[in-house]
């Protein structure tokens, strides 16, 4: 019993670790983008402040009780144990809905700005992580990717500074 509770606890640790990172990409990926914020793609202070608010609050979602083990048990299970897809469709649920960032939140709607931008961040911090390219997950996820028209053709805008 105190081995399964050492494998479990070492499980969430890893995952706990997994989700900081990623939010750390995800800032980091925003910082990387205001760099390049002129011109075209020159935002207001008060768009950027509303961005700056759902960077630092990006994911926080996964430490929930409605997301936490859904996603850990599915992507950082125990030796021995399979994944639980029906627990982790649940956490995804709950993921999307209550995180405007992801397309899913928005179909048949626009997605305003500073939902792409957040997207886009979230889209380079995993590209961060597993050496892809925005530009790539969305060339092959894009038939997939149930946008609007008009939210499509911002998303492919604003995809060229990512």
């Amino acid at each position: 019993m105190k081995l399964f509770l050492l494998l479990e606890n070492d499980k969430e640790q890893e995952y706990k670790n997994y989700i900081e990172e990623h939010i750390n990409n995800t800032k980091k990926a925003w910082q990387q983008v205001q760099n390049k914020l002129k011109g075209e793609y020159e935002i207001s202070d008060e768009l950027k402040k509303k961005i700056n608010t759902l960077i630092e609050n990006h994911d926080k979602s996964k430490y929930s009780k409605e997301e936490f083990e859904g996603y850990r048990q599915f992507f950082f299970p125990e030796t021995g144990k399979e994944k639980n897809k029906e627990e982790f469709n649940k956490s995804w649920k709950h993921h999307y809905t209550i995180n405007k960032h992801h397309w899913q939140h928005w179909v048949g709607k626009k997605m305003p700005l500073e939902y792409i931008i957040e997207q886009l961040c979230d889209w380079k911090a995993m590209s961060m992580k597993f050496g892809d390219t925005p530009q790539s997950y969305y060339n092959k996820e894009k038939a997939r990717i149930d946008f609007t028209p008009e939210t499509r053709k911002e998303v492919e805008k604003w995809l060229k500074i990512f």
